[in-house]
């Protein structure tokens, strides 16, 4: 069947990503306007459109080209609606105002208003603090345990299931905030990566700088902190999709080719 052959072709691209990315992306690029862009393992480096670069284009000014993709209308489950009511009363209390405007339009204007008064560090703590909060003091350590293997001073894991389980439940719970997303795999050929379609609150943000010190960072820092697993988080402004790969160690800002330097122009 046709759902057969299409994950047949997955996994022997997974293979020749696992083995060698450089081949990986060559063989992605032949295949270009061939093969659906939802059915690559992985989509880091992969350009949007056929010959096209996959890096950032910097205009003079130094700014960055903002997606040109239309716009997702999201829908909303009743978790989605919880969640999100969740969140937004979590980042009140932390900054201390509150945005008239309804859901994640509102969210976004908080970010907005404490990035102009607030430090990078004080805007990754800040989240840190709210992830902390919807985790309540019982699921770290649950995590902790079962799946990145620390008991006290110990540590024995990750345990191998820890990325790919973690990619699968994470869709779940992340939706109110990022859209859908699908399990995937990481750049190194491994399960336990994450691709979000187009992210929802980069689309209503529009804001590299929201992107990176309110979603990216923080999100990484309390995966290894308070999760005891490595992840990094790889947004694609061009296209507003972002790669989730638990279990990768995330790379110094300074080093990091997801994160060109401009601000986004759009």
């Amino acid at each position: 069947s046709a759902s057969r052959w299409t994950a047949l072709r997955r996994s022997a691209l997974a293979r020749v990503l696992a083995l060698d990315r450089q081949a990986y992306l060559a063989m992605v690029g032949e295949l270009a306007g061939r093969l659906p862009r939802s059915e690559l393992p992985n989509r880091q480096g992969v350009p949007l459109s056929p010959g096209a670069s996959a890096q950032a284009i910097v205009r003079a000014d130094g700014a960055i080209d903002d997606c040109t993709l239309a716009n997702v209308t999201y829908a909303e489950s009743p978790l989605d609606v919880l969640l999100l009511r969740v969140f937004r009363a979590c980042v009140r209390d932390e900054i201390g105002y509150a945005s008239d405007q309804p859901a994640m339009a509102g969210l976004a204007e908080e970010g907005r208003t404490y990035m102009l008064r607030a430090s990078e560090a004080e805007q990754q703590q800040m989240v840190v603090n709210v992830l902390r909060r919807l985790f309540t003091p019982v699921g770290p350590p649950f995590y902790r345990i079962f799946m990145s293997g620390i008991w006290g001073e110990r540590r024995l894991g990750p345990w191998f299931w820890a990325p790919a389980l973690t990619s699968w439940v994470t869709p779940l719970f992340f939706k109110f905030l990022v859209g859908p997303s699908t399990p995937n795999y990481r750049a190194d050929g491994e399960l336990g990566g994450l691709v979000v379609e187009k992210c929802r609150f980069l689309q209503e943000s529009g804001c590299k700088g929201l992107c990176v010190h309110q979603c990216k960072l923080p999100a990484q820092r309390f995966f290894a902190e308070d999760l005891g697993l490595p992840l990094t988080v790889s947004p694609n402004f061009e296209t507003q999709e972002c790669q989730w790969s638990f279990g990768e160690e995330p790379l110094p800002v300074e080093q990091d080719v997801s994160l060109p330097t401009g601000c986004l122009a759009g």
